[in-house]
């Protein structure tokens, strides 16, 4: 076994087809049984520190335009026996970046609605406080008002929560409630903007993270520096916000092709010329 023949079997991985992530996978694999060769005397020289893993494409975030993220967050019928709900949980997830664990596990004294702003607790058991827009603000009072304590009311009824409920247990309680009272599940929140997306014919795979997403282009589009970004995601190292530097670069050859004398194609050129 020596480094060409490992090389050789990677190639032909690749002219078969095999994602990069495969390709991997079998690497490491070899690579831990070529060191225990080494080590266990069955091989002269240890030709692992020759085999680097296959470098892996970086997928984009999939986002929405601010038409299709409008569209989507005011999706839900308020007329809807959760619709409230609904639009609030929309709301908040654009509004603010949250991730989905961070919404679902919202707690009402987490949440200040008079300076808009919301505590979370991210990955790591690292807490943050993001703000939290107008519009969510209004969205998240609705519901308080007229649908939380129904909510609150069957979940009593039917042994999801104490009663009687404490000032103390109700300020432990989750944000968000099932039509049952009980706290929100992350698969719900799922199935929520995947409902929703699909009623408003937004095609593909829309989640929870795709509002996360929309949230960190919208802003870097709209003039927010990076390390703003990455605070108000929860991201503990820049690198992983500086995927969404791919939209300035994109705004970049928008603006090249909309202004350049040579930028734009015969075909656009023609018809701003008609």
């Amino acid at each position: 076994m020596d480094f060409e023949l490992v090389q050789a079997h990677m190639s032909e991985l690749t002219d078969q087809g095999y994602r990069e992530s495969s390709i991997a996978r079998q690497l490491v694999s070899i690579r831990m049984w070529l060191k225990w060769m080494f080590h266990t005397g069955q091989l002269a020289d240890d030709p692992t520190p020759l085999l680097d893993l296959p470098k892996r494409w970086q997928r984009l975030p999939r986002t929405l335009n601010l038409d299709r993220t409008s569209a989507l967050v005011e999706s839900p019928d308020l007329d809807h026996p959760l619709g409230l709900r609904d639009r609030a949980i929309l709301e908040l997830f654009y509004s603010s970046g949250l991730r989905v664990s961070e919404l679902c596990g919202l707690r009402l004294q987490d949440v200040d609605l008079r300076n808009g702003a919301v505590r979370c607790m991210g990955k790591g058991r690292k807490e943050r406080v993001v703000p939290v827009g107008r519009t969510a603000v209004d969205a998240l009072e609705a519901y308080y008002e007229h649908l939380r304590p129904q909510l609150i009311e069957r979940g009593q009824a039917g042994g999801a929560i104490p009663t009687p409920l404490t000032r103390a247990r109700r300020a432990l309680l989750a944000v968000f409630l099932t039509k049952n009272g009980r706290p929100l599940e992350r698969t719900a929140a799922w199935r929520l903007v995947r409902r929703e997306a699909g009623r408003q014919g937004i095609r593909g795979k829309a989640s929870p993270h795709t509002l996360r997403h929309s949230f960190a282009t919208h802003l870097l589009e709209g003039g927010a520096d990076l390390r703003t970004v990455q605070e108000l995601l929860g991201h503990a190292n820049l690198a992983t916000t500086e995927i969404y530097t791919h939209v300035q670069t994109k705004r970049l050859v928008e603006l090249h092709r909309k202004h350049h004398p040579h930028g734009a194609d015969r075909s656009d050129r023609e018809e701003a010329e008609q």
